[in-house]
């Protein structure tokens, strides 16, 4: 694997949640321990373990860091992240320790700058897709419940839990990805959840991760596919032991289920954060969906992304592009919307 770029560093620093200032000092870290070599190693003035990755995450210190992650720059990034108490502590890090870090600030805040504008029209329309789904009323929460048509529990009173958390989303919404990682189902769930999609990753602590989208109208993945934060699922519907339209969101770590919430508040509050250095307004664009008939915004994304080849973000602005003309144009939404960046 080549050295990454500083605006690709940006990119995956961005993606792991840093922002702002702690975007440009991690971006100036991780130039400065590794000089943006995915690969890299150190042991050299080491009292224990080695130094791996973009970050130059040390295997002794933090063990929860698996060598999969340490080498792989979206997770080496995400677990920086962890590790700087979601940017606000950089005194791990040597570089930072002796100002060796420094000498890359202005190198760092360029690259920032230059994929600014990029990020600040991602982040919007990603938020757009979030809030129309996660904005919306909870009609039941995670744990015990008196609803009978729920999972059998005999640590709960009622004798049944609901493993995690429903919202009254329409019919025909679009769906996005709440983590990076890898489609491990999609279609028929014979469990109750109709038609559904659950994508599987690794969290920045080594756990695996699986988060399940229940009652879908339709599916717009396939098992194996890669999708990150935002890529568009499918369509929300009432399939399955369902009472009507709404989103079944399911979570488990290490096989078991747990509380959704958290993990959607994290994403809800990052993909509503657009302000980064050097991007100090926001890019209006108004694109009008009239009959299932799309205007020009699966197109722009596809070409925005067309236009960064072998970017990280480019892949994905490709992906949502395809997805909204597939999803649009199909007439599956047919009531009139704008979508707008900014």
């Amino acid at each position: 694997m080549a050295n990454l770029t500083p605006s690709e560093i940006a990119q995956y620093a961005y993606q792991a949640g840093f922002r702002g200032v702690q975007l440009v000092t991690a971006v100036a870290v991780a130039l400065a321990e590794s000089g943006g070599n995915p690969l890299a190693t150190n042991t050299a003035g080491n009292s224990a373990g080695t130094d791996r990755g973009l970050f130059q995450i040390n295997s002794y210190y933090q063990p929860q860091v698996t060598s999969t992650c340490a080498f792989d720059p979206a997770c080496n990034a995400r677990a920086a992240y962890a590790i700087s108490s979601n940017g606000t502590n950089f005194t791990p890090w040597s570089s930072y320790n002796s100002g060796a870090y420094a000498g890359f600030l202005t190198v760092a805040n360029g690259a920032v700058s230059s994929v600014s504008g990029v990020i600040s029209t991602i982040s919007a329309a990603i938020s757009k897709l979030f809030n129309a789904v996660f904005g919306t009323t909870i009609t039941q929460t995670f744990g015990c419940t008196s609803l009978g048509i729920e999972t059998p529990s005999s640590s709960c009173p009622s004798g049944f839990t609901h493993l995690g958390v429903d919202y009254a989303v329409s019919a025909g919404t679009q769906l996005p990805s709440l983590i990076n990682g890898t489609v491990t189902q999609a279609g028929w769930n014979p469990n109750g959840y109709g038609n559904s999609v659950t994508v599987s990753g690794t969290n920045s602590a080594g756990q695996t991760v699986s988060v399940l989208f229940g009652h879908l109208q339709s599916v717009g993945v396939s098992v194996g596919q890669a999708v990150g934060v935002g890529t568009v699922l499918g369509l929300s519907g009432s399939t399955g032991v369902s009472t009507g339209p709404h989103l079944h969101v399911g979570q488990q770590v290490n096989g078991q289920w747990v509380d959704p919430t958290s993990l959607i508040n994290s994403v809800l509050s990052g993909s509503a954060s657009t302000s980064t250095s050097g991007a100090g307004q926001n890019i209006a664009v108004g694109l009008p969906v009239v009959g299932g008939a799309i205007s020009g915004i699966g197109d722009l994304l596809g070409k925005l992304g067309a236009s960064l080849p072998g970017n990280i973000w480019g892949s994905f602005l490709s992906t949502l592009g395809e997805n909204l003309k597939t999803y649009l144009t199909s007439g599956l939404i047919l009531d009139p919307l704008f979508v707008y960046f900014g």
